[in-house]
């Protein structure tokens, strides 16, 4: 294993030894620069004491002069005496004489002048050339001379600085050292320091100082000189930022070397394989292995490592031994890495198959020096492979099975999209042989229930007729709605409606069969319970149409409970309905639980009744999953069963929203009105009729065709309005006829006016929907059809306004039509009219309803007056039903 020093920092390094040649130079500086101070110094000294010695000989040649003078004047005194002038003579000669030694001493004392001011310059250049500051000051530290560069560092006039003392030149944390350095030159004779001279605007700035004592007409003053060190102080702190990151990225190498030999070797002993380094000799001598050697091998690393007990290449099969000789020879002779795969024997003479990497280590002269690579266990991956190559074996045989299957396969889905589409083609007939009988029947269930001259008990069982219709009618659309959900086909369609109509047409829907059972109904929801909003009711309708039609189904005492209320579900803040249908019938075993949502699957009680097709809770749950809720149930047996059905819901507000309401019976057109034509075609007399009835009577012109081409013959000649087409019809369809009428109408170009024209079908397929509105179809509608949807669909296309029946009043109260015809009043009213009865009825019919006894319940009634004829239909309607606690209500 080796171990990698950490690399040089070239950068840094180069930073160091620019910063250390700075350092250099700066300290040279330093010396010549005391060395010139020192010869300065000497110089002047001599210089003072030569001008010294002149300055002495000056003053005895001026004494000699006044003597000479003094003689002189003698000599004046004395000019008259004979001997006196001998005297003067001689005196003459000798003041001659040393008037020519004044002479020549006067020019001697010139020309050394001369040399002496040469001199003084030449130190003053030196003085102003030398890169640093000179100053002298007494010692009391007081400045007397200072040059150029002094006053230029630190920024003051000359007037200013003859102020100044030595220490007010730095700054105030130096002074006690710089007073201490002025000492130490007074008593010694010379002292070297650092400070920070202060300028006159603030700046600090270092110098390196030196000072020395010296006499100057035997008075002692100080001589200062100062370097700016500025670049070396800045040198210095570069080189201990870079000293300190050099020893912090020493330390963090370090760190990570011995975390990278920490993790090497942790690695090496945990390795699944073995780890080397071998000579490259023919025994591939081993130098080093990891100890992941005997796991492999079954050896102990200390066995391989110089071959100390065995050699490598022993335990290579013999069979392989030369072609992974070859292969490494070449690859290290090429310099590439290499890749192997043999078989090996370990110490326990097991067999196993090893993959190998390596690669040779070279020197600089490009020789090879060692071999280092690694070795694992692939045993495992050979014995997969070859177990994936006897599966693949395995596999194509299973494929060549399969390619001869396919072909039967082939024909097998022929076979079953052939019976496919002859179950869709015979419930597309099936749907239209039922729905149009069915809508004979429903149609003119709904004729007869506004004619007035029938009695209540008619109109009753007229109202059971309709009913009973579209009961059969539901079960046909069970099948449909399956064969649809099935080939997923089914859609959601979403309206607003009144919640509360809804679940009041569920309790009158099954007031019949829960009289005829004894049955109760209780229908319970909330006191705020919303009256509109948007969700798929006619799903919802069929959803609880199949519950309470399979409680009333199996309930044979009791009743069955509807609740209904709506909840803010906390997750989405979104608006849940939940609804509830509760019976005390036989219950359901926990075992059968999981058949009652499964197509054509029926529980015991179900088989023994033997009745429904087992497709209700189907649809329903799927119906109920489409609008994004779900439907669950528990039940007991002996007690009974409850569906839970929870859908989100979106409330409306009544006045602001469009909710689809059921019109009052059509009675006429409004006035004013231009004559609409209308033909009606359809194969079925008994079709044609009912639609005639429904047209006729109130003002509507209309013909009929019983195919195809009377259609088209009725159209040239009378040119209607609007055409009810039926599709399926002997000569020609509808779809023929209509093509023709859309093609003559091209050709006259009266697309502006063209005839509308309605599909009328008992098929529901929502391909021949589709295929209904792109053959010239203005719309489509289903047999059997309801009333309203006839009056809506003329006036959405045609605009005819309709006079619509009013409600009836009696004794000034707005009354209201159920199900069955009957008319009612609101509790409130009822309770008002049940306090002008005598005293004695109301406490006869008390008890009879207290003892749930109908038929003195019913006595009772038959003895109101005829004038309150919506408290008669209200108690009737509650007896019939069973609601005893309902009139005990009112009562109290």
């Amino acid at each position: 294993m080796n171990i990698i020093d950490p690399g040089d920092s070239n950068p840094l390094q180069a930073e160091v030894n620019r910063l250390q040649q700075q350092l250099d130079y700066v300290t040279e500086a330093k010396g010549e620069l005391e060395l010139l101070l020192e010869t300065v110094t000497e110089h002047s000294t001599n210089l003072e004491n030569e001008i010294l010695h002149k300055n002495q000989n000056l003053l005895g040649y001026i004494a000699q002069v006044n003597k000479v003078t003094a003689a002189a004047a003698a000599v004046e005194e004395d000019c008259f005496d004979p001997q006196s002038l001998n005297d003067v003579s001689a005196r003459t000669d000798e003041l001659g004489r040393l008037a020519r030694v004044f002479t020549q001493t006067m020019q001697t004392i010139k020309l050394r002048e001369q040399q002496l001011q040469r001199e003084k310059d030449f130190s003053d250049i030196l003085i102003v050339s030398v890169p640093g500051v000179f100053y002298l000051y007494d010692r009391w530290g007081n400045l007397v001379r200072w040059n150029d560069r002094f006053q230029q560092v630190l920024g003051y006039s000359p007037q200013t600085m003859k102020g100044f003392a030595v220490l007010d030149t730095v700054v105030p944390e130096d002074r006690e050292v710089i007073a201490q350095h002025i000492e130490v030159v007074i008593r010694e004779g010379e002292s070297i320091a650092e400070t920070q001279l202060l300028t006159k605007t603030g700046e600090k700035i270092p110098y390196y100082v030196t000072g020395r004592r010296i006499f100057i007409d035997d008075e002692l003053y100080l001589l200062g000189m100062g370097l700016d060190i500025s670049d070396r102080k800045r040198a210095e702190r570069a080189l201990e930022q870079a000293n300190q990151e050099l020893e912090q990225k020493v330390a963090e190498r370090t760190a990570s070397l011995v975390e990278s030999q920490r993790t090497l070797a942790t690695l090496m002993s945990n390795l699944p394989g073995m780890a080397y380094r071998c000579l490259n000799d023919p025994d591939w001598t081993m130098i080093f292995v990891s100890e992941g050697c005997h796991s492999l091998t079954g050896y102990s690393p200390e066995y391989l490592a110089e071959n100390h007990l065995v050699k490598y290449s022993q335990l290579i099969h013999p069979e392989e031994r030369d072609r992974v000789e070859r292969e490494v020879k070449k690859a290290l002779a090429d310099k590439r890495s290499f890749q192997l795969t043999y078989p090996i024997f370990t110490q326990q003479g097991k067999e196993k198959w090893v993959w190998e990497q390596g690669q040779g280590i070279f020197n600089s002269e490009g020789e090879i020096e060692f071999i280092e690579g690694f070795i694992t266990d692939i045993s495992d991956l050979i014995r997969a492979e070859q177990a994936l190559e006897q599966s693949n074996q395995e596999l194509r045989e299973t494929l060549q099975r399969l390619e001869a299957t396919q072909v039967e396969l082939q024909k097998a889905k022929e076979k079953a999209e052939t019976a496919n589409q002859a179950k869709s083609e015979f419930l597309a007939n099936m749907s239209h042989e039922l729905r149009t009988p069915l809508n004979s029947i429903i149609g003119f269930a709904q004729i007869l229930s506004k004619d007035s001259s029938f009695k209540p008990e008619k109109q009753q069982r007229l109202s059971i007729i309709n009913r009973s219709g579209e009961h059969l009618l539901s079960l046909i659309n069970d099948i449909l709605e399956m064969s649809k959900i099935e080939a997923g086909q089914i859609s959601l369609n979403e309206t607003s409606f009144d919640l509360h109509d809804l679940l009041q047409n569920m309790q009158e829907m099954f007031c019949l069969k829960l009289q005829n059972k004894g049955l109760q109904f209780l229908l319970e929801f909330d006191a705020n319970l919303p009256n509109y909003i948007t969700t798929d009711d006619a799903k919802l309708r069929q959803v609880l149409i199949n519950l309470i039609g399979n409680a009333v189904k199996f309930t044979e005492q009791g009743g069955i409970v509807l609740k209904a209320q709506v909840k803010l579900h906390k997750t989405n803040n979104q608006h849940q309905l939940k609804l509830e249908v509760e019976d005390t019938g036989p219950g359901i075993a926990p075992e059968e639980l999981d058949k009652l949502f499964v197509p054509f699957e029926q529980t015991t009680a179900g088989r023994k009744i033997k009745q429904g097709t087992g497709l209700g809770l189907s649809i329903s749950r799927k119906f109920t999953q489409l609008m994004g809720g779900d439907l669950t149930v528990r039940s007991t047996l002996g007690v009974g069963t409850c569906f839970q059905c929870s859908i989100p819901i979106c409330l409306i507000d009544r006045e602001t929203s469009t909710v689809k309401t059921a019109h009052s019976n059509v009675i006429g057109l409004a006035p004013n009105q231009p004559e609409y034509r209308i033909l009606v075609v359809d194969d079925e007399a008994d079709n044609r009729l009912l639609l005639l009835d429904l047209l006729i009577p109130v003002g509507l012109a209309v013909q009929q065709g019983s195919n195809g081409r009377e259609a088209t013959e009725i159209w040239q000649a009378w040119h209607p309005h609007l055409i009810w087409m039926d599709l399926r019809m002997p000569e020609m369809n509808g779809y023929e006829a209509t093509k023709q009428i859309r093609q003559a109408e091209s050709e006259l170009d009266q697309q502006a006016s063209s005839t509308k024209i309605i599909a009328l079908t008992a098929s529901a397929r929502k391909e021949e929907r589709d295929h209904t509105l792109g053959s010239g179809f203005d719309d489509f509608v289903i047999k059997p059809f309801k009333e309203e949807t006839i009056w809506e669909k003329i006036s959405q296309h045609l605009g005819v306004k309709f006079i619509y029946q009013q409600s009836a009043k009696v004794n000034g109260q707005q009354l209201e039509t159920n199900i069955n015809g009957q008319e009612i009043v609101r509790p409130t009213d009822l309770s008002e009219d049940l306090k002008t009865m005598p005293s004695d009825w109301l406490e006869k019919l008390q008890q009879a309803s207290s003892q749930l006894k109908g038929k003195k319940v019913m006595q009772l009634i038959q003895i109101i007056p005829a004038e309150k004829t919506a408290l008669t239909a209200q108690l009737t309607t509650l007896a019939e039903n069973y609601q005893f606690d309902e009139i005990l209500r009112l009562l109290n």
